[in-house]
């Protein structure tokens, strides 16, 4: 029997495969949310989402946190049209409101360089933040310049 288009066109496409399962995912969120509640028992939290990538993360690890805490959400960027960053990052969406007097968790799904954390970090201590730490689903140390 020939081969159709459709067996023809999925004959060449690669085959995805994940490098990191669903259920490792799951665990490994289940794990930070029961470290964050153990690490912020009694204390201000808010949480922190870079947008637009860390919004599932985030949600996910909410979800799972076992303590009262804040949410808010940051838009920042340092890639412009690109996939490489450009090394400087544009902040936008902050209140320093949400942040002063707090103990703020910056939430990001992927660590690349580290230009765009250390920006957002310094900015949260400029408006008061009393604490400031960075939980990340993702890291990737190869790339980091800061």
């Amino acid at each position: 029997m020939p081969a159709t288009r459709s067996t023809r066109t999925q004959a060449r496409r690669p085959k995805i495969v994940p490098l990191i399962s669903r259920r490792e995912i799951e665990r490994r969120v289940a794990g930070l949310a029961r470290q964050i509640s153990a690490d912020y028992r009694g204390k201000d939290l808010v949480m922190l989402g870079i947008l637009k990538g860390s919004f599932i993360f985030m949600s996910d690890l909410v979800r799972k946190t076992r303590i009262p805490l804040k949410c808010g959400f940051v838009r920042a960027s340092s890639y412009g049209a690109g996939t490489k960053s450009s090394g400087k990052v544009r902040i936008s969406g902050f209140d320093s409101r949400e942040v002063r007097g707090r103990h703020v968790l910056l939430v990001e799904d992927i660590i690349d360089t580290g230009l765009t954390m250390k920006k957002i970090a310094q900015s949260c201590r400029r408006r008061g933040a009393g604490d400031v730490k960075i939980c990340a689903l993702l890291d990737k140390p190869s790339r980091r310049l800061v």
